[in-house]
This record gives structure tokens, sequence and C-alpha cells, in this order.
């Protein structure tokens, strides 16, 4: 039994559909769990309390800088070998080998490959994070909202409210947002041959990579919001497509 560790940020009621655990990272790994049917609970956990519930059960922070020290979830309890590790890429390789017999989330040796795409999605997405990250903040538990308006305008060095994109600058931002989702479907529309996903019919780590950022970007603007109703009209509907093939991946247990 594996015991996974997650964000518990979302708020209940606040008026946007939320699925599948909280965000991006936190969901891949609980698709590739899905994915390879192994028998999972999970832990929640708020924003202000994922530090010290890291320390607790020993597991390292994720980033290690002089004068910084991140500890970050997801992160898993394997009972079956009393392993306990976070971050999304390193528990997928873990849990590709040690159940083997599972289907794999690297199919054909293609793990570097799909680890280098990673990168590459993160980079054409980037445009929209303006977008999603103050409406964030509106989904999260009071208790890790104050965590959230903290550091992020820590980080940033704006208040929420000043990061939110108006005018002209908006315009321009949605349409660099378009552009580089399209840059995304482009490469999909390359390598399918057939079905939704990256590798045609069989679905593998990137996809879940492009799935989480969409649950992200979901949960943040609303399912029935304008903005995220767009997106998934983008590319001839591609991301309406990929986004509904991808839903089976989603159940939190």
């Amino acid at each position: 039994m594996v015991s996974e560790f997650m964000e518990n940020t979302v708020r209940q009621g606040s008026g946007r559909p939320f699925i599948a655990a909280r965000f991006d990272n936190d969901c891949i790994h609980r698709h590739t769990l899905n994915y390879k049917n192994i028998p999972y609970k999970t832990e929640w956990v708020e924003y202000p309390d994922i530090e010290k519930r890291c320390k607790e059960l020993g597991i390292r922070p994720t980033t290690v800088l002089p004068h910084f020290t991140r500890y970050t979830l997801p992160a898993i309890h394997d009972s079956a070998t009393n392993i306990y590790m976070a971050d999304s890429a390193p528990i997928a390789e873990y849990l590709e080998k040690q159940y083997p017999d599972t289907p794999t989330v690297f199919p054909n040796g293609t793990q570097g490959l799909q680890l280098f795409f990673e990168d590459s999605i993160n980079i054409h997405l980037e445009p929209l994070y303006p977008f999603i990250l103050p409406e964030v903040f509106h989904i999260l538990n009071p208790i890790s909202q104050e965590f959230y308006r903290r550091t992020r305008e820590k980080a940033y060095k704006k208040t929420l409210e000043e990061l939110v994109l108006k005018g002209e600058e908006a315009v321009d931002a949605w349409a660099k947002s378009k552009a580089g989702f399209s840059k995304v479907a482009e490469r999909y529309a390359k390598c399918q041959t057939q079905g939704p996903f990256l590798m045609g019919d069989t679905v593998s780590w990137a996809d879940f990579v492009l799935s989480g950022d969409l649950i992200w970007y979901r949960c943040a603007l609303g399912e029935d919001s304008e903005k995220w109703q767009e997106i998934r009209t983008w590319d001839g509907g591609f991301w309406g497509r990929f986004v509904d093939a991808m839903k089976k991946f989603e159940q939190v247990k």
C-alpha cells in the first residue's frame, strides 16, 4: 500500500469545481498510481504544514540551496519498502522499478525523451501563468490563503491584485498563451498516429505532466469560465479532447 501526501488547499464551496487533488505536480503522480492500479490512500496537508509534515516523516527537501531549503509535495510512503520520497519524477522512476509488472509510464525506453519534453511543455505554457496565479488564491482554504499570498507576493514583489493583467497587457498575454498552447499541440500532432495521447493510443508520463498543468488551469479559472471553455476549443478542439481523455486517471482515493 502506498500512502500519498497531497496539498489540501482547495476550499469547498468555492464555486469552482475541484477535480483530482490539487494541481499540476500533485496530479502527475496520482495519474501514475491510477494508471498502474497501485493501491494507495491520500493524506491531505495544508500549505503551511508541508515542511513540518515532511520533517516528521523524514522526507527530504526537494530544493537545497544556500540559505534556502524547500519542502514540497507530492510525496509518498511505500509500506512495502518503508520508502519515503518527494517530487513527481523521482516518484515515477521509483514506481517503475518497484512495480515492474504494472503498465509503464515510459514505454519503449522513452524516459529521457519524456523528461525533456516536460521541460518543453513548461516553457510553452508559461505565458498563461499570469492568468492563473492570482486566481489560485480564491480557491484555497483560509489557512493556505495566507501562506500563498505571503510567499507569492514576496516572490513577485507585487500584491496578488497587482498581478492581475488588464487592458492591452491582458490581450497580448492571452495571445501569447494561445500561441504557446499551439506549439504543444503541434508536437502532439507530429507524434500521434491514432488516439489522443503523445504516443497515439498509449498514455505516458508526458501526458500526465500536461494533464497536471491543465488541471491546475481548470481549477484556477473555473471549469465553466469563459477562459477555460475557450482553451478547450483551441487548436481545433485538441485541448478539450485531450482533457476529456485524461479524466479517467483523475480519481482520488
